[in-house]
């Protein structure tokens, strides 16, 4: 019940949000208690005395989201008739709605057609009866404006013109002498009737209708988003709940309240029917055996399941990692502004999401993404602090009607930062597949952790090279599930790293022959040499190691890694020189080196003599220091007692990457140092001119 106890306690905590659910454009809303979200397509403006003075099809989908306010039994209906309490769709809200025949494009009028009607307004007619009837008892029950507003939308239904008054004003399109309202219309005729778009509503019969009442010098015309409504409607309904079922324990708040049978589903998205708490089969073994009554396995009371569904939904919308079913949602119990576990180094030094803002300065050095870091830690640390509570929430949907908790935890502020922190502090590399915020064709290099998402496509998307047939999702479900739930341990509770997603991304980073693009190369080889140097100093060893190479690193895979990385170099050094760019025997065979790394450098290094010769003739002084630097490796090889031939570990990724960069770092040094030269011999005239 803890989980529960949190999210009735935000939702106290976050009663302000309710007060200024529209003053942020896109901002998800925290829906009242006893109301839904609902996207709604049709709006009509009444005037005082009822007429009608407009009637509008609402395209965006910002204005379309309106709270109505509904019972147990409607916000869970499926197929049945079961109405709402103030709008709702057509078939409801409108009395005219059976008089007509819905006919789509290739339909004619049919006695077999009219008797189908007919036994749907039997079905109908008894829901539209409460429905009205309800509407009314909530009218007398309400005072001042509120009042005024329900008085002049239940005249106006009484009337059961709805449908009338629409194809009146071109809303729908029909016939008002002949009864018949058109399903569809031509493509062509969608400019003169919108709510025939599909992307408004995909069918004009399910159209949700809303109604504003308009009051000279009123300015709350929108009755929906009046908070005297909101709690008018939550007395009234939890009055008949009270005339309806008896109190019982709420075991979340542990006092006597009016229980909730039937808890709120859509709780990650509208259009889910997704449940966390479910006691609606009385005949198999949801609770019988154990107990004989749901209330007995638990009880919520149902201002309190209201609170934390709306709460959770809420914040779901708002903060949560979802993929495929999968969510994780993590908040302060009181709102307060925290990073975001799922994001990169570079998206959490930004503010905003958007903008490149992350790339700017030096954030591709260690000390530039070091000092970063520590200044945006200390802008969280104002909000969180060691008395503030921090919840993680991990939910998991088997099927599209039930949902699971999977994971939870709850953290101290303080220690919160602090377990982030670690995270991008221990898992940092040297980057360059991140896509720039407005060209995806630009890429940009940031120093740090990768994304726990990256991390996942970096050890199982299926490459572009690879034959099998491929899933609609890069990654196939059960993988993207089972890593994520055991990466999100390492980052908020300091576990080490699991082995098994360590060695895959080892194994994809060695053999690079199976990755197509050079983009998706680089990703996997800098992803998985921050999870394989972060995995072994997890373990303790005798020398840390750090993202600089370590030349005299005491392992066999580093320092075959950086043999290698040697061999690469020279290759494709020669082969910049004579204009060629190709893949260089080193890459080919770099998955047979981590196999047999002895046996295979025989081989490589019979394939290096026609490129040495070529560096001998051309460049001799350069050849002959990395012939030494080799032959230095070689030697410190021979130390190792063990076969030099058994199959390396994953530090061979570490040496070989870190070499690597050592030379591109060498070669930009010695470019830097020539410019500076040519710069220096220019005469002093050339200088002042350059500066102009």
């Amino acid at each position: 019940m803890s989980w529960l106890q949190k999210l009735y306690d935000t939702y106290d905590n976050c009663a302000e949000v309710l007060k200024s659910n529209r003053e942020l454009v896109d901002a998800p809303m925290l829906a009242p208690v006893g109301q839904m979200i609902q996207s709604v397509q049709v709006e009509l403006t009444l005037d005082a005395g009822g007429k009608i003075i407009n009637a509008r099809v609402i395209e965006g989908h910002e204005e379309q989201s309106t709270f109505i306010p509904c019972t147990e039994d409607s916000q869970n209906r499926t197929s049945g008739a079961c109405a709402h309490v103030l709008f709702d769709k057509l078939k409801y809200m409108a009395g005219d709605y059976y008089d007509y025949l819905w006919l789509k494009s290739s339909e004619e009028p049919s006695d077999k057609l009219r008797k189908k009607n007919e036994e749907s307004r039997q079905e109908f007619h008894e829901a539209r009866t409460l429905y009205m009837q309800r509407l009314n008892e909530l009218a007398a029950r309400c005072n001042g404006i509120v009042k005024k507003h329900l008085d002049v939308i239940v005249a106006y239904l009484k009337r059961n013109t709805l449908v009338s008054d629409l194809i009146a004003r071109n809303i729908l399109s029909g016939s008002i002498p002949e009864h018949i309202v058109a399903v569809q219309v031509p493509r062509k005729e969608i400019v003169k009737y919108p709510l025939y778009n599909r992307k408004i509503v995909p069918d004009v019969s399910e159209a949700f209708v809303r109604i504003r009442v308009h009051y000279p010098g009123e300015v709350r015309d929108k009755i929906w988003e009046v908070p005297d409504f909101w709690q008018s409607y939550k007395e009234y309904y939890l009055e008949k709940l009270e005339a309806e079922r008896s109190t019982d324990l709420c075991y979340v708040q542990g006092r006597e309240v009016v229980p909730g049978l039937k808890h709120l589903c859509r709780i990650p998205f509208t259009n889910s029917k997704s449940k966390l708490i479910s006691s609606n089969d009385s005949e198999n073994f949801t609770y019988r055996g154990r107990f004989a009554t749901s209330k007995q396995a638990m009880c919520v009371g149902y201002e309190t399941s209201q609170k934390a569904f709306n709460a959770l939904r809420w914040l779901v919308q708002k903060q949560s990692w979802h993929e495929k079913g999968q969510i994780y949602v993590i908040w302060g119990t009181k709102n307060q502004r925290i990073p975001a576990f799922d994001d990169d180094s570079a998206d959490l030094l930004t503010e905003d999401p958007t903008d490149n803002s992350a790339f700017d300065g030096d954030i591709d050095t260690r000390e530039g993404f070091a000092k970063r870091l520590i200044l945006v830690m200390q802008g969280y640390k104002k909000e969180l602090d060691g008395a503030s509570q921090v919840v993680v929430l991990g939910l998991n949907s088997a099927t599209d009607g039930r949902l699971a908790v999977t994971y939870y935890q709850e953290i101290s502020g303080s220690d919160f930062l602090s377990r982030i922190e670690n995270w991008h502090n221990t898992c940092q590399w040297l980057h360059a597949y991140k896509h720039d915020k407005k060209d995806e064709k630009k890429t940009h290099a940031f120093f740090g952790a990768p994304a726990p998402l990256d991390i996942i496509k970096a050890a199982y998307q299926i490459s572009p090279a690879d034959p099998r047939p491929k899933p609609q999702h890069p990654v196939p479900d059960h993988l993207l599930h089972a890593t994520m739930d055991w990466l999100i341990p390492c980052i908020l509770e300091k576990r080490p790293l699991p082995p098994d997603i360590v060695k895959t991304l080892f194994r994809r980073a060695a053999n690079p022959a199976a990755v197509k693009e050079d983009l998706d190369r680089e990703m996997i080889m800098t992803i998985t040499c921050a999870l394989v140097r972060k995995y072994y100093n997890d373990r303790g060893q005798k020398e840390e190691i750090t993202v600089a190479l370590q030349p005299d690193y005491p392992d066999r895979s580093y320092q075959f890694g950086r043999l290698l990385a040697y061999a690469e170099n020279i290759e494709s050094y020669v082969n910049k020189l004579d204009g060629e760019n190709r893949q260089t025997n080193a890459e080919r065979l770099m998955h047979q080196f981590s196999k047999r790394p002895m046996k295979t450098w025989q081989i490589l290094e019979s394939q290096l003599q026609p490129y040495t010769g070529k560096l001998q003739s051309s460049r001799f002084g350069l050849k002959a220091r990395l012939m030494a630097e080799i032959n230095e490796i070689v030697s410190g090889l021979s130390e190792w007692t063990d076969d030099l031939d058994k199959p390396l570990t994953e530090l061979f990724i570490l040496g070989y990457r870190c070499q690597l960069e050592k030379f591109q770092q060498d070669m930009k040094a010695a470019a830097e140092a020539k410019a500076q030269k040519e710069r220096e011999k220019k005469p002093l005239s050339s200088k002042i001119l350059e500066n102009k």
